[in-house]
């Protein structure tokens, strides 16, 4: 099951964070993880879902294995329309195969009803360990007409 987030989703989210930063090109340097930081970003996210950022779980038997947070920002920073992007697009080994794209279609569709967004972006990392294969996950987006 796809839903908004809740605050209640916020430290399953925080470990699959943790999790695929733990894997990622920063495990084991200097730049660690921010508990703190991950928790103020994602209550964030729950407390602007729709209302300038998207934040969406999906469930599988009961836990979140998934999660997407999108943003909106400004063209360039100074633009006067705006652009969305993922923050992030993370699953587990046991998310549902279908769930990872539905998750990113929705927040497309998300970005695509504000007549102010003129670039959609989406990202392919850390969804999966090969980027080439969560490019391939990805529906087409770039192009959103003005």
């Amino acid at each position: 099951m796809i839903r908004p987030a809740k605050h209640q989703d916020i430290p399953r989210c925080r470990a699959i964070m943790r999790d695929a930063y733990d894997r990622s090109d920063y495990a084991g340097t200097l730049c660690g993880f921010d508990d703190a930081e991950a928790t103020r970003l994602l209550v964030h996210a729950v407390q602007k879902h729709q209302d300038g950022a998207f934040f969406e779980v999906a469930e599988s038997k009961g836990e979140v294995e998934a999660f997407i947070v999108g943003i909106l920002s400004r063209v360039y920073c100074v633009g006067t329309k705006l652009r969305a992007s993922d923050l992030f697009w993370l699953a587990t080994d046991q998310v549902e195969p279908r769930q990872p794209r539905k998750l990113m279609k929705n927040m497309i569709t998300w970005a695509r009803s504000n007549p102010d967004v003129v670039e959609v972006y989406c990202g392919a990392t850390a969804v999966v360990q090969d980027p080439d294969k969560a490019g391939r996950l990805r529906p087409p987006v770039l192009g959103v007409e003005a």
